[in-house]
This record gives structure tokens, sequence and C-alpha cells, in this order.
């Protein structure tokens, strides 16, 4: 599968554990950030928002302060512990930071100021009640995220619909393409879409079965799951007024994940497919890419039908299952791959396997 092998190293003596490159091997993999945006979803950008949209009604009102609904932060991992710690969470972690201009997509993103041994920072938007774990964290900002149901704004006749669509409009001005990104905002709309994947490289192309797409904009995200046929809809309350970006997400219904980035154990194999429409779109994933991120995504897309095909087979042929919530890591600089589980299969133990 284009060079990358699928590696897991439980039971493996220490001698055999794979030892990650330096970071410079890995440019080629890089996210290229460019300037930092203004987030549309600032507590205070809301807040004045508001302010105009109840004036331009001549509602004689108080107008309501605001109050926080999620918290956007970022974790400073110093430890494999923490890193654990944070996959636990549940939440959507991002490895690179949410509010600046992507200049050149790619699988992850290290900050200049990191060491060469330093684990990366961990990006993440949570409730504004979330209970921290023991891991040191950063707030970034208080933001409001708008309800964009049918419900206004407690206190006022506003929308959260016209209330986040007034504080995206001065950075869409900003930006130079007000008018252009204003023609494709009409209302709300739910993306749908189908992702499938050409499998056996002949452009025969089948479903991608069971993974994740995701959707985000700014601090704003959502994720729909495929179904077995590879289609995927969001529901009513997951929508967008601007066009998201697009990811697929390797963490696979059936109870498996996909980890590709060796420098964080924390977060799920993810690919970025850039900005597309807020209807959605249909993605074929093949060889086809010239990009390094195509290669991996077509490899990630292989393992995860692969092991979706094995786990119908298991239940068919009433074999032994792999444990639950397996993890699998994809790794581009390995020779050859291991299969770990063979203890749990076999019930062999560590000195028949070592021996």
């Amino acid at each position: 599968i284009s060079a990358i092998e699928v590696i897991a190293v439980v039971g493996c003596s220490k001698s055999q554990d794979p030892q990650p490159q330096a970071r410079s091997s890995y440019s080629e993999y890089t996210i290229e950030l460019g300037e930092r945006l203004n987030n549309p979803y600032l507590l205070e950008t809301m807040q004045a928002a508001l302010e105009e949209l109840v004036s331009e009604t001549g509602a004689q009102i108080q107008v309501p302060e605001l109050a926080a609904t999620h918290l956007y932060v970022r974790f400073l991992p110093k430890t494999k512990e923490d890193m654990e710690t944070l996959w636990n969470l549940g939440e959507e972690l991002y490895l690179y930071p949410l509010d600046y201009e992507i200049k050149q997509w790619g699988l992850y993103y290290m900050d200049p100021s990191l060491g060469e041994d330093d684990y990366p920072y961990v990006y993440a938007v949570v409730p504004a009640d979330f209970v921290f774990p023991r891991v040191q964290y950063e707030v970034l900002a208080k933001c409001y995220i708008p309800d964009l149901s049918d419900s206004t704004v407690e206190g006022t006749s506003v929308s959260g619909y016209d209330l986040e669509l007034r504080a995206f409009e001065p950075l869409l001005r900003n930006q130079g393409t007000n008018s252009k990104a204003m023609d494709r905002v009409g209302g709300t709309v739910c993306p749908k879409g189908c992702v499938m994947v050409d499998t056996a490289g002949q452009g025969k192309f089948a479903p991608l079965r069971g993974a994740r797409v995701r959707c985000r904009t700014f601090l704003r995200e959502a994720e729909a799951v495929l179904s077995d046929e590879g289609a995927y809809s969001f529901n009513e309350d997951e929508c967008f007024i601007v066009e998201p970006t697009y990811s697929i997400v390797y963490t696979n219904k059936k109870g498996f994940s996909l980890w590709y980035n060796l420098l964080a154990g924390a977060v799920d194999a993810s690919v970025d497919v850039d900005r597309r429409s807020m209807e959605g779109f249909d993605v074929k994933i093949s060889l086809a890419g010239n990009s390094q991120a195509d290669s991996v995504n077509f490899a990630l897309a292989a393992i995860n039908n692969s092991i979706c095909d094995y786990l119908d087979t298991c239940k068919a042929e009433s074999i032994l299952p792999p444990p639950a919530d397996l993890k699998v890591w994809v790794m581009s600089f390995m020779g050859s791959s291991s299969a770990s589980m063979i203890r749990r299969v076999a019930g062999l133990g560590e000195e028949e396997i070592k021996g």
C-alpha cells in the first residue's frame, strides 16, 4: 500500500520497538500555517454582533449579556500518560490551531517553539462547563457558538443564524471574498454525500465503510458516520452557514481506529480534504492523486475496509474477533509489519512469542 505498513507493538521485546524518525524526516507531511484569523466565535465578537442586530430592529430593550457556551483550549502534554489522558477525554482533538489560515494541508503540525523530544500541542473546543483533566492547558478564548435552529437568543428576537452570519461578515469582507462567500450563504445547509475508495487500484470504487466525515468552520464542528454504502449526512442541528473544511476521520463505528501520526498517539488518523460546498460533496479516494496526503488517505482507506471485511468474516465464521477498541498504527518508515495480537488469538504468552 504505497510503502505504508501496518504495525502494532504490543508483545514485542524492547529491542524490537520501532523508533520514530526525527521530525525533519516528516517535512513532506507537515501542515503549513498562514495568517492568524479573527475568530468570529469570540464571546466579545458575538456580543458586538448581537448589539448591532438588536439596534437595527429598533427594539427598546436591554441587550442581554451573552455567556460563553464553549472554550477554545490548548493542552500542553508533557508525558505519554498525558497523551493517553487526552485520548480518553472523548473530545475532538486537533494537532493544529483552529484560528489560522491553512496554506498547505498535511498530516500534522508541530509548533516551531517545541523541541525535538517535546509532545505536540493539542487543541480542542470544549463546553464552557468542561471538567479539565490533570494535564496542563491554556484557555485561548471564551466563545459563543449560536444555536442555528429556529430558536432566538434569549431576551431578543435575533436568531442564532442571523447572529452567526453577522459575526462572520467582517472576516469575509476583510479577506476580500465577501461577495463570493456571501453568495453561498442562503440559509443553513446540512451536508451530505458519499465517500468511495479504489481499493483494487483498477478504477473500481467501493464504499468507504464506517469511518467518519468531519466538517468544521473555525470552532463549529460536526461529524457524520459513513454507512456501509459510504453515504454520509448531517442532522438539522449540524449545519453550516459558510463552507466548512471537510476531513475523513478513521475512527470506525465497528470499534477500531487507525493512528498515523507517531508524534502524537492521542489523535485518530484523519485526512483533510480542504474547504468545500455547504451542501456536501462526493469523494473518490485513489492513488491517482499526486500528493503525499492522497497516498496516505488511500492507504488508510484500504486498511479501514480490510479490517471491516475481516470483522465481518469473524462474525460469519464464528472466529474470535480482535479485542475491542482496537488501535492500528500505520507507519511509513517500517520495512515490514507485525501482528501484535498473536498471543491473544493463539493463546501464546510473552516467552513463547520471544522464543
